[in-house]
C-alpha cells in the first residue's frame, strides 16, 4: 500500500521499471510496520470481545496498554 501511495515506476510498455531494493524506502516501510499493529490491535479487540473468563483476562493483560 505505502508503495502504491509513494508511486511505483514503470516504463512505456507499463511495465515495473525498478528494483526491488527501491521499493524499500521509508514510507512503504513504515506504511507496513503500521499494518500490521492495525491488525494485531483488530485481532486483540476481537479475542477480548468473543472470549470469556480467563482466556478473556490473559489477553486482556497481554493487550493492555496500562
Amino acid at each position: 500500500m505505502g508503495n502504491i501511495a509513494w508511486g511505483v515506476p514503470i516504463d512505456a510498455d507499463g511495465e515495473f521499471a525498478g528494483s526491488f531494493l527501491g521499493l524499500l524506502h521509508p514510507y512503504a516501510l513504515l506504511m507496513g510496520v503500521t499494518t500490521v499493529a492495525l491488525f494485531a490491535m483488530h485481532g486483540a479487540i476481537y479475542l477480548v470481545l468473543k472470549t470469556e473468563g480467563e482466556l478473556q483476562a490473559r489477553v486482556r493483560a497481554v493487550g493492555s496498554t496500562r
